[in-house]
């Protein structure tokens, strides 16, 4: 889940590192690195934000923690320096130095515990923090567990807040491009285009609305707080951790020797402020809202709207607003609403923002789409010459309904937009590049909360449906990084989940014995799995699997005992199809199979059904196998050799196979039969000893 982030490198060859190919073209600028996203809950004081230089701002009470029992680190005595190369609570190993701010210092890291073996690196940032003492841990802590509630596309992902060797830590998503500010720097004169500006502003839109609804205010939106990856999405950052303390605290590694003097204030930046928060009062939705609409401006512009002087300054100075001639009539109400200088005029929520801004552009982009189509088809219709007027109707007709579909398609809610990928390459140009680009965000985010929803849940079935998702969405979008950092690690995790069960299913072979319900079970749930999970798997049994699969169904045939039987039967047609022990079985033909079966049916539901009749012609087809086991055995028969052996499993047999009276004594008196022919044949030999043990193995089964 990370993406690359461009951060200031203190050197020339860790600037190199991260560099975007947007900024290679100026002369070593100082970058911003990328800062994390920080919430607040309305109910405290939503307007304080970075505090860069004013010392003399008074810090809030903080709850110490008296619990004698937590190990935390409170001194800063004994801080290790870290270096690249270095591990982090024996996980994160650092590869390269992004920035370094007043009080931290970040770098790109890979993750070794989700590496697993090493084969895909797994990157993320790693805040280290400059301070240890308790009441920074309180807040911090506290800020990252509200921080990480928060699960929007766009907004920057806090992952966790650790320590070790008395440094503390935050990791977060890795990002790979460059923060808004500098991409308006270098739209200067002209601005960015409306089509980019508004593709920004949504986004930016989409997670203030998603924060606002939880109760969140922003309160320090501004440019350098918005980044662009490379794979052109949007990313808010930054609110407001750093607003707790009375020094300089960098939560997001700026540079502070480059610093903007706008900064230079307790709780906001002065030029992307409302007249409210710089009053002090509790921060509102329509504080954001005008820093937004300040972003808005600029981006399109490329000019602050009241020339960099805050809000309440410009109040004073009666400052009035530049019309901007690329917008219309509606969108100019509409941002002139929101960057209203008093907050009664102004707009009091993102959805009226966005609906007096966007809808007429959107509405126009489709109606620009679907002319240039219908010129196509015009040009058609002129070179063509069609034989009725009746035709050319017909083709409008169908011209006017293809636009309409193309229009219901681009509306497509992000919930349903993963199954329209395979019909993309039906479309015609120019309808293709406008959808993908359009629609380009939406995939790219689908796609990624599936693959994290189908691991989060262990969906294994959905294992492979999901990196096929991936890479159908890679296919029309093969530049994105996000996409490739998705197919990674769902790739990864499903191989190592193979793996387990593969493991577990032989491990599972090997067992005792397979008369344990629960080994069975064991073996069907995870063989079923990784069925469903791999479809084109074939798993084979090791040798040692099939060596205690031959001892088993042999000790069931020797005894002819219907459990073990029915047991030896389905995991020899399931697992071991090829064995010896499996083809004797079947060699046994269906009749046998079937008593075994039938006998093994009527034991698991006699007790639920009393009145089942009893399977009598099953036992019978079973004894009479045991019957030909004793009299067509020629040592048996010839020598008295292995009486014993014989007794006992005639013995088990009766023992095992379900009561009743009446055939148990049929059964009893074939058995005591067969053992008196024995006891003749040996006494008519001479052999006396064999005689007198097959007599008194026949008068216990008299008693």
């Amino acid at each position: 889940k990370a993406t690359e982030s461009k951060a200031t490198e203190s050197k020339a060859t860790e600037s190199k590192a991260t560099e975007s190919k947007a900024t290679e073209s100026k002369a070593k600028p100082a970058d911003k690195a990328v800062k994390e996203v920080k919430q607040a809950p309305v109910e405290e004081n939503l307007d304080q934000t970075i505090v860069r230089t004013n010392s003399s701002a008074k810090k809030k009470p903080i709850k110490k923690n008296t619990d004698k029992n937590d190990d935390r680190p409170v001194s800063s005595s004994k801080r290790p320096n870290y270096e690249v190369g270095d591990k982090i609570a024996n996980r994160y190993q650092l590869v390269v130095k992004l920035g370094s701010g007043g009080t931290s210092d970040v770098y790109k890291a890979r993750d070794l515990l989700l590496e697993g073996d090493g084969s895909v690196p797994v990157y993320v940032a790693i805040k280290i923090l400059n301070r240890s003492s308790e009441d920074y841990f309180n807040v911090i802590r506290s800020e990252v567990i509200k921080t990480r509630g928060l699960d929007h596309p766009n907004i920057v992902r806090i992952h966790d807040f650790n320590y070790d060797k008395n440094v503390y830590f935050i990791i977060m998503e890795l990002l790979e491009g460059e923060p808004l500010d500098e991409i308006i720097k270098r739209s200067r004169p002209k601005g960015l285009s409306i089509d980019q500006t508004f593709y920004i502003a949504e986004k930016i839109a989409s997670a203030l609305q998603y924060t606002h609804r939880k109760g969140i205010i922003h309160s320090d939106l501004k440019p350098a707080n918005i980044f662009l990856t490379k794979d052109n999405e949007v990313k808010i950052f930054d609110f407001g951790v750093a607003r707790h303390f009375e020094e300089t605290d960098d939560y997001a590694a700026i540079d502070t020797s480059n610093a903007d003097t706008e900064d230079n204030y307790s709780g906001y930046t002065p030029a992307y402020a409302s007249a409210e928060l710089i009053e002090g009062k509790t921060a509102t939705i329509r504080d954001d809202i005008y820093s937004f609409a300040c972003i808005i401006y600029e981006m399109i512009s490329s000019e602050h709207p009241y020339d960099r002087i805050p809000a309440n300054k410009a109040q004073q100075q009666n400052k009035q607003l530049k019309k901007i001639a690329s917008l219309d009539r509606t969108q100019s109400t509409a941002l002139e609403n929101a960057l209203a200088l008093g907050s009664a005029k102004r707009t009091k929520n993102i959805d009226r923002l966005c609906q007096g801004l966007f809808e007429n552009n959107k509405k126009k982009n489709l109606l620009i789409a679907a002319a240039v189509a219908a010129g196509i088809l015009v040009v058609v219709l002129g070179v063509f010459s069609f034989n009725s007027y009746t035709e050319k109707q017909r083709i409008i007709a169908l011209n006017e309904q293809s636009e309409q579909s193309f229009i219901t398609l681009m509306e497509t809610p992000k919930s349903q937009i993963l199954g329209l990928i395979p019909t993309i390459e039906t479309l015609q140009e120019p309808k293709k590049s406008i959808f993908l680009q359009g629609q380009r965000d939406n995939i790219i985010s689908a796609v990624k909360e599936n693959t994290e929803a189908v691991i989060s849940k262990k969906q294994t079935s959905l294992y492979l449906d999901a990196i096929a998702k991936v890479e159908s969405a890679q296919s029309v979008y093969p530049d994105s990084h996000t996409l490739s950092i998705q197919k990674q690690v769902m790739t990864k995790t499903f191989e190592q989940r193979r793996s387990v069960l593969i493991k577990n299913v032989q491990q599972a072979f090997i067992e005792p014995t397979y008369d344990s319900k629960e080994v069975r079970s064991k073996i069907t749930l995870q063989s079923n799995e990784l069925a469903a999970m791999d479809p084109s798997y074939k798993l084979v049994p090791s040798n040692q699997a099939l060596k205690v699969y031959e001892e088993y169904a042999a000790a069931a045939l020797d005894g002819h005992l219907f459990n073990k039987l029915v047991i030896a039967q389905k995991f020899g047609q399931l697992y071991f199809p090829k064995s010896n022990a499996y083809k004797a079985l079947l060699a046994k033909g269906d009749a046998y199979l079937s008593a075994a079966e039938g006998i093994n049916t009527y034991q698991a539901n006699v007790i639920k059904t009393p009145d089942l009749p009893f399977p009598t012609e099953d036992v019978r087809v079973l004894f009479s196998e045991l019957l030909k086991t004793v009299l067509n055995n020629t040592e048996l028969v010839e020598t008295g050799k292995g009486i014993e052996d014989v007794h006992n499993r005639a013995v088990t047999f009766l023992d095992t196979t379900p009561k009743n009276p009446v055939i148990t004594k049929e059964l009893k008196s074939q058995l005591f039969s067969a053992y008196i022919y024995l006891g003749s044949t040996y006494t008519s030999k001479g052999f006396s000893s064999p005689a007198r043990l097959i007599l008194e193995k026949a008068q216990e089964l008299n008693n």
